[in-house]
Order: structure tokens, then sequence, then C-alpha cells
């Protein structure tokens, strides 16, 4: 017998490599729902920032002497800096952005302040704040795109993020919560250490400190690789801070190799998406100088655009300068550093986005989940009703007045016969049955 070869008419990408699903990074992250969503988040980080220098007196040119703490300074209290074409980190500023303020916290001086402390602490745990609220929404925009490619709003988004915030910001406060203890028990260990035999004392012991640290560094570094995770999984599921944190520290340790393959994908096109929307955005800025310096002049052009891109880097202008034209580059170079907070703001939609598409991903590798089975406040719209729960509607009773009674039923009337002369009185026969036949059957 021959069997006729089957044609192949279409092929279901999404499960032959489900990994082909970052590549629609780019464009989601381009909505200008999510771009705008975190546009806020950013001005309120560095709002934040700002505030925490003027209340800690974080102003002065000592603070700004190590090279670190500048950098965080800077990164945190200026996100829109100038465009640079030659701009390929992707996301990975924005990891540095999230990280740095808990890295500086624990690689600070022994000699440090208090109030260099403080500060730090004001900045890490403002940072988890809004990050915590903003992120929620943006992976719950994000996460809703990819799984089932449903539009939410930037409204429902703040909403659903707002009623699970604490879920949203507990989910690395726990681990980090382990730290204190481990401070307080090292400063207990480090005042015995002050004298000679306590020091030789604790020598002893060093080995199991090392052990300590080697697990809290693990967790360190989970938190590190987990905490996007933690927040897409609350945005994704609907459950608390537990099973964020659980899913989030499983995910990337039980699957490490995909884990590392979706990152490295997925962070190659976010490279390739922050480079043309840099590209774009010093583009827009180029062609803007260029169409008024034909009416403005070359000269006057060269002036107003090095005033302006002084400013924009926070360098002072001199005190001879004369007022028309610093008044004049300073809104222009507020206009480029807000052109840039958008390119930063991009960053940080490609990293949430980022984010989900590698939890769905990894949900599916370890829970076998498919994308669209998603937490839906509402229901979900598409699924089929329980038919156990649905109930038999009762017959409707009709109304008793309508029924015949014994009473009013009308009285049985006997058959009446008329006497024919001749005729046979009729006989009480057996009812025929159909299954009969009329004539019996005669053996041969």
């Amino acid at each position: 017998m021959t069997v006729e070869g089957a044609t192949v008419r279409t092929i279901d990408w999404r499960s032959v490599t489900p990994w082909n699903l970052l590549f629609r990074l780019g464009s989601l992250a381009a909505s200008p729902t999510l771009v705008l969503l975190a546009l806020v988040g950013v001005l309120a980080g560095s709002l934040w920032w700002t505030l925490g220098g003027i209340v800690f007196s974080i102003g002065d040119a000592k603070w700004r002497d190590s090279t670190a703490f500048a950098a965080v300074i800077e990164g945190h209290e200026s996100p829109g800096r100038p465009i640079s074409g030659s701009d390929t980190g992707g996301v990975a500023p924005v990891a540095e952005y999230l990280a740095s303020p808990f890295a500086m916290l624990l690689q600070l001086r022994p000699d440090s302040g208090l109030q260099e402390f403080a500060y730090l602490i004001w900045g890490a745990f403002g940072t988890l704040a809004v990050w915590s609220l903003i992120g929620g929404a943006l992976a719950r925009i994000a996460v809703m795109r990819l799984g089932r490619d449903e539009h939410v709003g930037p409204i429902e988004a703040l909403k659903f993020a707002v009623r699970r915030y604490p879920a949203f910001f507990c989910s690395a406060l726990y681990p980090l919560g382990l730290l204190i203890p481990l401070a307080l028990v090292g400063a207990a260990v480090g005042l015995v250490m002050r004298w000679d035999a306590g020091a030789a004392i604790v020598s002893i012991a060093w080995g199991l400190g090392l052990a300590v640290s080697f697990v809290l560094s693990v967790l360190l570094i989970g938190i590190l690789f987990g905490w996007p995770l933690m927040i897409v999984t609350v945005a994704a599921e609907g459950t608390d801070s537990l099973d964020g944190l659980s899913r989030g520290f499983a995910y990337p340790f039980q699957r490490p190799v995909h884990y590392a393959f979706y990152l490295v994908v997925g962070g190659a096109i976010a490279v390739g998406a922050v480079w043309v929307a840099s590209i774009l955005a010093m583009q827009v800025g180029q062609v803007t100088w260029w169409s008024v310096s034909w009416g403005m002049g070359a000269e006057r052009t060269v002036e107003l655009m090095t005033e302006a891109e002084r400013l924009g880097r926070g360098v002072t202008l001199a005190a001879d300068d004369e007022t028309p034209p610093r008044l004049a580059s300073g809104t222009i170079a507020l206009w480029e550093r807000l052109v840039g907070a958008m390119l930063v703001a991009f960053r940080f939609a490609c990293f949430w986005s980022l984010a989900a598409g590698i939890y769905l991903l990894l949900r599916r590798d370890v829970d076998e989940t498919e994308f669209d089975e998603l937490f839906s406040e509402g229901g979900d719209p598409r699924s089929l009703p329980d038919l156990d729960a649905r109930q038999v509607a009762p017959e409707p009773k009709s109304d008793e007045g309508s029924r015949p009674t014994a009473a009013t039923a009308p009285p049985a009337t006997a058959p009446t016969t008329t006497d024919t002369p001749g005729a046979e009185p009729p006989r009480n026969e057996p009812p025929k049955n159909d299954a009969e036949p009329d004539e019996p059957v005669r053996d041969e």
C-alpha cells in the first residue's frame, strides 16, 4: 500500500523555537506606553536621589573625590546625559543602575562616615521602592503583550502595581534583610578582635565566617540575577512575594544554561535596539541644529551649541558670559536632556520586556506552562464555562387553577351500543399485538 506524502504548509515556530519570542522586544519596548511609564520612573528616581543629596548635604567636592561614589551620584541624579552615537551598552547600564547603590554599600571603607552611609541607604531603598512600582507596571504590560498579545493600558497597569505593591517591594527585601543580622554579628566579632587575644580566638573560627559569607554571597548573586524575575512573577501570576522569591531564585538555578542563552540572545537584541534608538535621537538633534544654522549663521550656531553641550554635561559657565545666550543655551540643554532621559527610559523598557520574555521561557522550560496561562483579575474571558458548576434550571410550575382536578374532571361515559336484530353481542377480545403475524406460520 502506498502512502501519499504530506505537505507542510505552515510551521508553528513558537513551538519549534520558543525563544523567538525575544525578537519582539524591540518593537514592544518602543511602544509609547512603556517609554512614558519608564520615563516617569527615571524622573522619579532622579528626584529622589537629588532630594537625598540636599538632605544629607552631598554637594561638596569631597563627596565626589571617590570615582565610584561620584559615578553612583552622577548616574542616579542625572540619568539623561548627552547622547552618544557609539552607545552600545544595551540594558547593561540599567542593571548597573539598579545594583550599584547596594554594591556601593558593601564597598564602603571602614573610615566612611555616617553621612555617606545614610545617603546610600536612602538612595538604595528609594531605587527599590520606585522600580518595584514602575517595574511592576512595565512587567505587567510586557508579560500580557508577549504571552497573550493583549494590550494593557498604563492606568490599568499602575492600578495593578499599586494593589500588589507589597508583593513587588518585599520580593527582594526579604533576602536583603538577612544582611542586617550578618552585619550585627560581624560588628560584635569586630569588637572582640580589638584585642590580640580576641583576634586569636576569632581566627580559629574564621573558616566558619567564610562559609557563612559564601552562602550570603550566593544569595546576593541570586538577588542580582533573580530580582527582575521576582517582579515579573508577581505581575504574571498575581501571587505574593514568597512565590516571586521562590521562582526568581529557582528558575535561574534550575536552568542556568537556558537562562544564559536567553540573556545572550535577548541582550544582543537589546544592544541593537538601543543602538538604533541612540542613532535616531542623535540624528534628530543634529538635524534641528542644521536647520536653524541656515538662518542663525555658523558662528552663532557653534556658540549656542557649545554652551548647550557644556550645560548638558553639568559644566558651569564662566561668570562673564552674557545672559541671553546662557538662558537660551540652558533651555536648549534642558530639552536635550529630556531627549536623553527618554533614551534612558527606552533602556528600562527594553530591560523589563527582556525580563518578561525570559520569565515566560524559563517557566515553560521548568513548569511546562504555556505562555498564555497568565493571571487575569476579571477571569479569562477565553476560558470554557465550568459545566460541573452549572445547575440544571427547574421546570417552571404551572398554575394550579388551570389543572383539571377530580371534582372538575368530566365524568367518564360508558360506551353505548344499539341492539340490532340478529347481531351478536360484543365479545371482549384481548388486544392484538402488532408484533404477532396475522396468520400463524405453518411448519412444512
